[in-house]
């Protein structure tokens, strides 16, 4: 595989790597023979360190805030590839502490890129967007070129922040990529809050045997996508010179309803119950309507697909969590 002789050998920082998508990039990065760091809170370290099993030991952890420039100034230093992934993840809660989610969703990345110019980096950045820095689509499929119109202040910020690794790409030739991801879910993904990776929040309601609730109709589409589909996408930017300075909507390209993705997770589960409910106001303020993603691009310039249908993600997600318990 071209992608494993690549990437063996390579020395990778992950920021947040301790969270969702980080520690599913550590798994996979290491099984190909990476040389790993990750960079995270101390207190995510001392109580997250589950999602690096079984690669714990085997990978190198430093504890450090993304905000701190000289902490991000040491960790940059003699990488060739890095994901950025820290972040203050929650589109309701931003508008609790907009001015901490400035901070860590938006200062800091211009923070890594600055450290990166500064010390002329040939590294390679990974930038991780999210549909929401669209708002509310004006078409049945979103494409790279579709408007943003941000409904919440973390997507704000992470629209800001993209723009900044697309403007040192052709200011500064610090080589960035930047993905727009739809909603992902899949293994280590939190299965106790809905803040974030709802579907992981239906799905732990489900194995619980607990009511599991919809807001309103439950009929507007998500483009839900699972994990590894994700790392695969990650890892062929890596080999690929033609990702650099491009942005990529990264979805499954299907849409499904909410209360369809929730039925079939029932079912699939063979418990849980679905609770329809009106939508909370603060939810609803942020609500896109439906929205699923044109992946067209991706496919023609990575030549990157999905592997794996709707299903077959929430079947591989329950087998992982029952190995856990």
């Amino acid at each position: 595989m071209a992608s494993e002789k690549f990437v063996k050998g390579k020395r990778v920082l992950v920021t947040g790597g301790l969270g969702f998508l980080g520690s599913n990039l550590v798994h996979r990065l290491h099984g190909l023979g990476a040389e790993v760091t990750v960079f995270d809170l101390q207190q995510k370290i001392d109580s997250s360190l589950d999602n690096l099993k079984p690669v714990e030991g085997k990978v190198e952890i430093v504890a450090g805030d993304i905000r701190d420039e000289e902490k991000i100034r040491q960790a940059v230093e003699g990488k060739d590839f890095i994901f950025n992934f820290a972040a203050n993840i929650g589109h309701v809660k931003s508008f609790d502490d907009p001015l901490l989610n400035l901070e860590v969703n938006c200062a800091s990345h211009l923070k890594l890129l600055e450290a990166l110019r500064k010390s002329s980096s040939d590294a390679t950045v990974f930038f991780p967007g999210s549909r929401m820095q669209f708002g509310l689509p004006a078409s049945k499929k979103v494409g790279e070129k579709h408007t943003q119109n941000p409904l919440s202040i973390e997507a704000i910020h992470k629209m800001a922040a993209e723009k900044y690794y697309l403007l040192y790409y052709c200011n500064h030739g610090i080589k960035s990529v930047v993905f727009r991801l739809s909603n992902p879910f899949g293994p280590r993904a939190p299965m106790k809050e809905g803040t974030h990776c709802i579907l992981n929040w239906f799905l732990g309601k489900a194995l619980n045997d607990e009511e599991i609730t919809v807001f309103g109709s439950g009929k507007q589409l998500r483009d839900y996508i699972f994990v590894d589909d994700v790392m695969d996408a990650f890892v062929i930017a890596m080999t690929e010179d033609k990702a650099l300075g491009q942005d990529f909507n990264l979805g499954s390209g299907k849409g499904i309803s909410v209360v369809d993705a929730v039925e079939k997770i029932v079912s699939i589960a063979g418990k849980g119950r679905i609770k329809k409910v009106p939508w909370p106001k603060d939810w609803q303020s942020i609500e896109t309507g439906s929205y699923v993603s044109d992946i067209s691009k991706i496919k023609n310039v990575l030549g990157w697909k999905p592997r794996h249908s709707f299903e077959e993600g929430i079947r591989k997600t329950i087998e992982f969590y029952s190995q856990r318990q």
